[in-house]
């Protein structure tokens, strides 16, 4: 450096430099005449952004001592100005820094340990974003629901912990899948029209799901399509429903099922009559209603108990699940009563082969604890078309033949249209 040439103090020089900036920055200056504490240090520069933060301007701040700048908050301030004395030259210290309701980004230079120049960077917008996703990632990752990221075409970009579990990948495997990796095949075909409604406004639906080892299980989704930077996203929330379908089910087969049995219950009975009738006679079609009961039932209560009775009830319900085909329906139509419906036959001699085996069937001796059983039954039959149109009365004849057969004799059956 030549003679002429003047060195430009290290306040004027940064002066120059932020001048325009819109961080606020402050320039502090020991005073020489006072002792070395940092309460000593005076606001030698500053531009206009740093005075607006106490509503003053420049004029009315510089000159000011830090400490009465900063009342409140100058012995964190200070705590972390005696880290800055460790700089050395161009180096810089960063801190966060809460003050007036606000957080900032300190950046501290200090050429000597004479001076510093603080940079107050905010850092509120982004310290907000941080809270946000962070209470995001707590609710994401804590949530009982599936919750599913999806992009437009199907990628899945994030699961949370219960999508993991409920589908048996890692994190790392769930974001190499589609959303068509998980859906049963056979709900493929709604798929399109599901994301569209997803999209123009949210959408509910239940469906099947598909987990890694095969198995698939009953799950209800919301979904909901956004923009996030210009990109469409999907958020799905999944929730398994195996255990409300299983209720659904359960409750559904007791309004249909005698609990004891589990044969249809007379409800269902009459109802799936009703049914059969109304197709019997659009086909102009027959079927056989047979109907019987245990002879001498309350033998087996009286003699050995009512637990006795429900046993015998209950494995006369097992052989007649035995001999009935799949297209025939059983049921207990009460006490000791059962029916059997077998479709589409053309006479009696259709149903004479099935007769034979319930008789042979439920003749077989069988044994409760220590007893031996010897379960007789009496039988009557009825044929739609032939011998009614009407379900009443189909009931009554099938009924009538029965005791025909119990007065004819022990364990045999009769047709009603033979009973005149």
């Amino acid at each position: 450096m030549s003679d002429n040439e003047a060195v430009i103090p290290f306040s004027e020089n940064f002066s120059k430099v932020f001048a325009q900036i819109c961080i606020p920055f402050a320039y502090f200056k020991r005073d020489c005449d006072k002792s070395c504490g940092f309460e000593n240090f005076n606001l030698e520069r500053c531009n206009n952004a740093f005075a607006m933060l106490f509503n003053k301007t420049c004029d009315e701040i510089i000159g000011n001592n830090i400490k009465d700048i900063f009342p409140e908050d100058y012995n964190s301030l200070r705590t972390f100005l005696i880290h800055s004395q460790n700089l050395n030259g161009d180096n810089c210290l960063e801190s966060e820094f809460y003050f007036s309701k606000r957080n900032y980004l300190l950046t501290v230079l200090s050429p000597d340990s004479n001076d510093f120049v603080i940079l107050f960077n905010d850092v509120s917008s982004i310290v907000k974003v941080n809270e946000t996703y962070i209470k995001h990632k707590l609710l994401f990752e804590s949530a009982k629901d599936i919750l599913i990221y999806v992009k437009e075409k199907g990628r899945i970009i994030e699961a949370n912990s219960s999508a993991c579990a409920a589908y048996g990948y890692t994190p790392e495997e769930m974001t190499k899948l589609t959303i068509h990796d998980i859906r049963h095949p056979s709900e493929r075909d709604v798929f399109d029209e599901q994301m569209e409604m997803a999209d123009s406004g949210g959408v509910f639906f239940e469906a099947v799901h598909i987990r890694k080892d095969g198995s698939s299980f009953p799950v209800e989704v919301s979904s909901k399509g956004t923009f996030i930077n210009n990109e469409l996203i999907r958020i799905h929330v999944i929730r398994d429903i195996s255990e409300r379908k299983e209720a659904e089910e359960r409750i559904l087969f007791l309004a249909n099922n005698d609990p004891l049995t589990k044969l249809s219950n007379r409800r269902h009975i009459i109802e799936e009559l009703n049914k059969l009738i109304k197709i019997s006679n659009k086909n102009h079609s027959k079927f056989a209603l047979l109907f019987f009961d245990i002879d001498k039932f309350k033998i087996y209560n009286d003699k050995y108990g009512h637990d006795a009775g429900d046993f015998v009830l209950k494995t006369i319900a097992k052989k007649i699940k035995q001999v009935i085909d799949k297209n025939d329906f059983a049921g207990r139509f009460g006490g000791d009563e059962f029916v059997i419906v077998r479709k589409n036959i053309n006479d009696k001699n259709d149903i004479q082969d099935l007769v034979k085996k319930l008789f042979n069937s439920i003749n077989e001796p069988f044994n409760y604890k220590e007893h031996q059983l010897n379960v007789k039954i009496s039988l009557g039959i009825s044929i739609f078309l032939q011998d009614s149109n009407e379900l009443d009365d189909l009931i009554n004849k099938a009924d009538s033949a029965m005791y025909s057969a119990k007065e004819f004799t022990d364990n045999s059956f009769k047709f009603y249209n033979e009973l005149y």
